[in-house]
């Protein structure tokens, strides 16, 4: 499992934009929120106006067929990708990435 910052510039060349770790009051299980979110990839809108939250212990499925912006929004999530909006993670909120293949090792065992 690798786990990211959000100061790693996109692979575009451009600078990234702030992802935020938010302090969250003890009663609060929101670990994400995401608030008017828009993408604008070499001027064509990816992402447009894109708000959710997330909540600590709930499962939440991106689907889409190929090229919808899955892996823009992953991307954004993680201040990969510059901009609009606003992403806020709860303070102390790990990420991790599991790839789906492993090309080079077939056989490695994966638990979590």
């Amino acid at each position: 499992m690798a786990e990211t910052d959000a100061a790693v510039p996109d692979s575009l060349g451009d600078t990234p934009s702030p992802v935020r770790a938010v302090a969250s009051t003890p009663d609060s299980d929101i670990v994400l929120t995401v608030s008017n979110v828009t993408v604008d990839m070499r001027h064509q809108v990816i992402l447009s106006d894109l708000s959710f939250t997330a909540r600590r212990g709930e499962s939440l499925a991106i689907i889409g067929p190929n090229g919808a912006g899955k892996t823009v929004l992953l991307r954004t999530l993680l201040g990969l990708v510059p901009h609009e909006g606003t992403i806020d993670w709860a303070a102390g909120t790990r990420i991790g990435y599991v790839p789906q293949r492993l090309p080079y090792v077939r056989d490695l065992p994966m638990s979590v």
